[in-house]
């Protein structure tokens, strides 16, 4: 529905209480990853966008990537964000 964001919120394992939310607008994630080296977590989406925010919720812009396919997996690996998508696979 228009004007609808969801919510991303943070949470303290150690203490057991969440810590901030921000709202993600513009986008419906597809896949997300977060990696500790970078301190960051990462959102895809089916345009082919990959948003980043901070460990404090705080959206990193500009766009991190853009792909020209929907990105169907993200995975952090040390330093590097691995990507999957699909291809468009016609008869």
């Amino acid at each position: 529905a228009e004007g609808v964001a969801l919510l991303l919120f943070a949470y303290d394992l150690t203490t057991g209480h969440f810590t901030g939310r921000t709202a993600m607008t513009g986008f419906t994630p597809t896949a997300y990853a977060y990696s500790a080296d970078h301190g960051r977590l990462y959102f895809g989406d089916s345009g082919g966008s990959i948003h980043a925010y901070s460990e404090t919720l705080t959206p990193i812009a500009p766009l991190f990537a853009r792909l020209n396919r929907a990105v169907n997996s993200l995975a952090a690996a040390g330093k590097f964000l691995v990507v999957v998508y699909r291809e468009t696979v016609r008869d």
